[in-house]
């Protein structure tokens, strides 16, 4: 296997779990929005895996540079 397949592998797996944590976020707000806890127990979880997912892109697309 050479270094742009790895490369590309490498890319495809953080893309997936990048999307996987965004998807949960928003799981997350939908469940909680049915529930009706209110808007300030709602932010937090879903801004976590925003975050989460957004590092997450950002270090796939660095970690594709190396």
């Amino acid at each position: 296997m050479n270094k742009q397949q790895k490369n590309y592998i490498k890319a495809v797996v953080g893309f997936v779990l990048a999307a996987i944590i965004l998807c949960a976020g928003i799981m997350t707000a939908l469940y909680l929005m049915r529930e009706e806890k209110g808007m300030e127990n709602l932010m937090a979880p879903v801004l976590k895996r925003l975050i989460a997912g957004i590092l997450l892109f950002g270090l796939t697309v660095c970690w594709r540079h190396f």
